[in-house]
């Protein structure tokens, strides 16, 4: 029988408080206003050509003084998916990964970062496509998200 807990259980209460708010800035960062932790997304620029690579970086700042501890289900930190202008996905970071299935925490130190790195090499055809970074937190997942621009 899985028992959680008290720390686990006082994680998953904060990662869930923390899911960002569904309206991201243009500068794509989320804070969350009665969180403890910001989460960022960014690309290493805003517009690409055809086949182009994306770098993307997915950031969780802790904005405290305390260490905060996020709880993991599996293997799986963080994920990245992007969706074209119809919303349908057309590439996702995990789709072809598999992880441990093991409980697991990372904690961000006071005033720290967990920083989540990765690189599209497909191929998108023009257009304009939404990049979301993904914390997958036990109790919620941890949301930021960027616009990119594919052209000719």
């Amino acid at each position: 029988m899985f028992r959680m807990s008290a720390t686990h259980a006082a994680a998953a209460a904060l990662a869930a408080a923390c899911t960002s708010p569904s309206a991201v800035p243009p500068e794509a960062r989320s804070a969350m206003p009665d969180s403890q932790l910001t989460i960022s997304l960014s690309t290493d620029k805003p517009r690409y050509s055809v086949g182009e690579p994306i770098a993307i970086t997915l950031t969780a700042t802790n904005r405290t003084g305390q260490p905060v501890t996020l709880p993991f289900s599996s293997g799986q930190r963080y994920d990245f998916v992007i969706e074209d202008a119809a919303g349908h996905t057309v590439w996702r970071w995990s789709a072809d990964k598999g992880f441990i299935q093991m409980l697991g925490d990372e904690t961000v130190a006071a005033a720290g970062e967990l920083v989540y790195r990765e690189r599209f090499e497909g191929r998108l055809a023009p257009g304009s496509y939404r990049i979301t970074g993904i914390v997958t937190t036990i109790g919620g997942e941890l949301k930021a998200t960027a616009e990119v621009t594919v052209g000719s």
